[in-house]
């Protein structure tokens, strides 16, 4: 099983980074295969010639698992994601598993995943793995311990 964790935070390295791997880790019980930090792309993903963002695509399309994460922004994902998740063509994601994984500082941030973006991997035809919202604020509160017990002193935000 080829699984891909894409993150969509504007921060290098951050806790979403930390918590999408961890998410994957504990579904597989392996590192993921392809993990992309949107990050790193920049101005690369408002460009639709750019041949690293369309092998990325082509990468994540081809997967069997697909781990998506973005912290809570404005009540919704980022606007990284967002360019990212534009240039995925409707149905391309019809045999990825697609795991929505969204941070925020508040238990009610909880909801975002199952609100607006799983609805996102839903338009590319991917069935998505979600827990029912209540098991889902318990399983987002324990991932969110498990990603500061593993920051404690590290700084990263």
């Amino acid at each position: 099983m080829s699984v891909a964790v894409v993150v969509g935070n504007p921060k290098p390295r951050s806790r979403t980074w930390q918590a999408a791997h961890l998410v994957a880790e504990k579904i597989t019980g392996s590192q993921a295969d392809l993990s992309a930090d949107l990050v790193d792309l920049g101005a690369a993903l408002l460009d639709w010639q750019d041949q690293q963002v369309a092998e990325l695509v082509a990468a994540v399309a081809a997967s069997d698992l697909l781990i998506v994460a973005s912290p809570t922004y404005k009540a919704t994902y980022t606007g990284l994601l967002k360019l990212f998740l534009d240039r995925i063509a409707g149905g391309a994601l019809a045999a990825v598993t697609a795991v929505p994984v969204m941070l925020g500082g508040d238990w009610r941030h909880s909801l975002a995943a199952d609100m607006l973006l799983k609805p996102v991997g839903r338009a590319g035809q991917a069935p998505a793995i979600g827990p029912r919202r209540a098991r889902g604020t318990w399983r987002f509160l324990r991932i969110l311990r498990h990603v500061r017990a593993a920051d404690a002193g590290s700084g990263l935000a």
